[in-house]
C-alpha cells in the first residue's frame, strides 16, 4: 500500500526531522519498504534505475541545531538520493534548521522557501 500510494502520487511531501544528524528508523524503515527491486527501481548491467520518473518531491527537513546542507547533515543528501535512486529527481528541500539556536530565523527562512513554492 505504500508503494502505491507513492505510485498515484504527483508530488510526495515528506516530513523530515534530523534525529542525531540522521533520519529517523521510523523514516528509514518507510524508505526500506518502497524501495522495491522490480517495482520502484530496477537493477541493469549500468546499475540500479528507479521507476518513478516524473514526480516531484519535496522534503521538509526540521532540525533543533545541524544546518541543513552542513558536513553533519546526513539527512538531506540520504533522502535526495533515495528519492532519486526510485527515479525522482525532481527534489526540492524545505528547511527550518538550527531551531534551537536560532528559531525565528529557522522558521522565517523556511517560510520564505515554501513561498518560492507556491508561486
Amino acid at each position: 500500500s505504500l508503494i502505491a500510494e507513492i505510485q498515484a502520487a504527483d508530488v510526495l511531501v515528506i516530513g523530515v526531522p534530523i534525529y542525531n544528524f540522521g533520519i529517523p528508523a521510523s523514516l528509514k524503515a518507510w524508505v526500506d519498504q518502497i524501495a522495491r527491486a522490480g517495482v520502484t527501481f530496477k537493477y541493469t548491467e549500468n546499475g540500479p534505475v528507479g521507476l518513478l520518473e516524473g514526480k516531484r518531491a519535496i522534503i521538509a527537513v526540521a532540525s533543533g541545531g545541524t544546518a541543513v546542507g552542513s558536513e553533519i547533515d546526513f539527512a538531506t543528501d540520504y533522502m535526495r538520493h533515495i528519492m532519486g535512486f526510485i527515479g525522482i529527481s525532481d527534489v526540492e528541500i524545505v528547511a527550518a534548521d538550527r531551531l534551537m539556536a536560532d528559531a525565528n530565523s529557522g522558521l522565517a527562512k523556511a517560510d520564505a522557501q515554501i513561498e518560492t513554492l507556491a508561486a
